[in-house]
């Protein structure tokens, strides 16, 4: 809270020297200053008196400073994950999604009732269109208890891919279109699951394979011990994105390789 008062008398000193002393030379800036200093300790009332008149300007200054640190700090942890960057298991018969030989791979932590997800999902696709033959990409799942079709529906896009990667690909993007649709139950799943064509028999005994919570389970862990709390998250090549980021964040790590 001190440091944040601070900041407010720095921009209001830094608003008086605006707006009262346009024209000031840059001879004149020392005294001015201490003008301004004195003015503000001995009546404080106008530090309330600028942030009531001019409330607006200034948010929009102390927001623009805090974009710029944030923009700083992105840019520290890229480099910083560039040198050191997190290393996925990515397990041998696991769907990818792009050309497997491509040079970039991006992982996503995901969880299929997340909306923020169902946003990331899109955003990857103008990622995968824009960056073609350079990017592949796998999922994980990172379901939160908060959503209780999280988990079934990871079982079931897990099911799929054990007959076709394809059609589990297609669950990835019918299961986050129709997100909403999710809260009635396995019901909904399995109508996406019927849509596609797979083999209803099949799936429903390959839902019963524990090796399928297995992998969620080993995917949830990793996802924890990369410091993912929350959906979505993502690695490209290592370096992480916490977020539904735009497509230019993804463009932005993808041109560093």
């Amino acid at each position: 809270m001190q440091r944040f008062i601070k900041e407010i008398i720095l921009f209001t000193a830094l608003f008086l020297l605006i707006i009262g002393n346009a024209s000031a030379k840059s001879g004149e800036n020392s005294a001015l200053k201490e003008e301004i200093r004195t003015l503000l300790r001995d009546n404080p009332e106008i530090i309330l008196e600028i942030l009531r008149e001019n409330d607006l300007l200034l948010f929009e200054m102390m927001q623009k400073a805090a974009t710029k640190r944030q923009m700083r700090g992105e840019k520290q942890r890229i480099q910083s994950e560039l040198q050191n960057p997190f290393k996925p298991v990515i397990e041998k018969g696991r769907p990818v999604r792009g050309n497997p030989d491509a040079p970039v791979t991006i992982v996503a932590y995901d969880d299929f009732q997340c909306p923020f997800c169902a946003r990331g999902a899109k955003i990857l696709d103008q990622v995968m269109a824009k960056h073609k033959g350079k990017v592949r990409f796998f999922l994980k799942h990172n379901p939160l208890d908060m959503h209780k079709q999280a988990v079934p529906a990871a079982l079931y896009f897990e099911a799929i891919a054990k007959q076709d990667h394809e059609k589990a690909w297609k669950f990835h993007d019918l299961a986050f279109e129709r997100q909403e649709s999710l809260k009635g139950g396995e019901n909904a799943l399995k109508k996406i699951a019927v849509s596609l064509g797979v083999d209803a028999t099949r799936l429903e005994s390959d839902l019963k394979d524990p090796e399928l919570r297995s992998i969620i389970d080993r995917d949830m862990k990793e996802a924890q011990k990369f410091g993912f709390n929350g959906t979505p998250a993502f690695l490209i090549n290592g370096v992480s994105l916490r977020g539904a980021y735009p497509e230019k964040s993804f463009s932005d790590i993808i041109a560093l390789f």
